[in-house]
């Protein structure tokens, strides 16, 4: 993900979900997703030294593909499903409520 700007990158979390291991800019929602050298690498602003040394690096190391890959489908599991994201907001709301005193 090399954009100058986003939201919530849906695209990261669909690569992430195949076990694709992402390199991205800090942008938007990103790192809220990624943790680098975690589950993607996640690159210093706008470093295109660094983007190169990245990509040299995923295609030199196929353990790091495997691993980052791995991590990076967990991730998606354990946080992005529909029942998790649906829980969360549901959370939220029930939070608001509460301090508007519409529920107990």
């Amino acid at each position: 993900m090399l954009s100058k700007y986003e939201a919530f990158p849906y695209a990261v979390l669909e690569a992430m979900s195949l076990g694709c291991p992402v390199i991205s800019y800090p942008v938007g929602g990103v790192p809220e997703i990624l943790e680098d050298d975690v589950n993607g690498i996640l690159l210093p602003d706008r470093d295109f030294d660094k983007l190169c040394q990245a990509v040299v690096r995923l295609r030199d190391s196929h353990e790091d593909v495997e691993r980052l890959g791995a991590a990076a489908r967990k991730t998606i599991e354990e946080r992005f499903t529909v029942e998790h994201m649906t829980d969360q907001f549901l959370e939220f709301v029930e939070e608001i409520a509460r301090k508007k005193g519409l529920i107990t």
